[in-house]
């Protein structure tokens, strides 16, 4: 007999930053302080933070 539970899910915040002549940063926080919409915010120092917020989901089953 197996243990099923279907859709775990977690919501999370993807923040990408871009930084011109430094590369791509990316982090994922699960604190939610990343609202409900996606936002682009470009700074005044040329680089680019895109937050998304977004959730993951998954399932989880224990086989015997």
């Amino acid at each position: 007999m197996a243990c099923i539970t279907n859709n775990v899910c977690l919501d999370v915040c993807l923040k990408i930053t871009i930084t011109p002549g430094s590369g791509i940063d990316a982090v994922v926080d699960c604190g939610g302080e990343c609202g409900t919409s996606p936002t682009i915010i470009i700074n005044p120092s040329g680089s680019i933070v895109i937050t998304l917020p977004l959730v993951a989901c998954f399932s989880i089953g224990l086989n015997d």
